[in-house]
């Protein structure tokens, strides 16, 4: 519970610091999660400094246990340590591994694309651990892939919730992202971005092709 409370804490601050409300730090038996009131449209660097910072300060407390506080049972404690690094760090989502591949790969595609392929990618690294691991296969790594297994399947259901919500904080909140791109459609929108969408006689700004999809579902309300 304290490696996982000197993580999270690592989430926090670096928060803190980058002025995105903190809502709680939970604490479970398999492992916590920082929950932040941040927007979808944060920059992508913002969120990829408060995702490294957990592994970060995880990796300074375990160097100053092993150098500067030796007690009883301190392999052991480092054994943890380095075990519940690595398990984060696996490229599945919404572990910490998995969501920096998804900012990764949100520099270069869409919110949308880029979600859909991070849960893809992360189902693949889970069967094949499953498959890895299947001849020593223990009680606790069956029920930990289970659970793995059901979160991307739970994030997969809210994928379009998510994309939803992509475009009405753009809608509600409009950005001043210098960085600007031309799409075809509203599912091609990528993060750090603004947009302009090419229609059938002209070009659109980003914000009358959001007002014309918002404003159709507020009449149709």
């Amino acid at each position: 519970m304290m490696i996982v409370l000197v993580h999270e804490l690592g989430h926090f601050l670096c928060a803190i610091l980058l002025n995105i409300p903190v809502d709680k730090i939970c604490l479970y038996p398999f492992g916590g999660i920082s929950k932040f009131k941040n927007k979808i449209n944060i920059p992508l660097k913002h969120e990829f400094l408060i995702l490294i910072m957990g592994p970060l300060t995880q990796i300074i407390f375990m160097l100053v246990i092993k150098n500067y506080l030796p007690f009883t049972y301190q392999e052991i404690f480092l054994i943890y340590n380095r075990n519940i690094l690595m398990f984060n760090l696996l490229p599945v989502y919404p572990l910490d591994g998995g969501k920096l591949f998804n900012i990764l790969l949100a520099f270069r595609m869409s919110y949308r694309k880029s979600f859909q392929s991070s849960l893809f990618f992360s189902l693949l690294v889970v069967l094949f651990l499953f498959v890895f691991l299947l001849k020593d296969m223990k009680l606790n790594l069956f029920l930990l892939i289970l659970l793995l297994l059901f979160r991307i399947y739970e994030e997969y259901k809210r994928r379009k919730v998510y994309q939803e919500k992509f475009l009405l904080e753009r809608y509600l909140e409009p950005n001043h992202f210098k960085k600007r791109c031309r799409v075809e459609k509203v599912t091609e929108f990528r993060r750090d971005y603004q947009h302009i969408v090419k229609g059938s006689t002209r070009y659109y700004t980003e914000k009358e092709v959001l007002e014309k999809k918002f404003h159709h579902h507020k009449n149709m309300i």
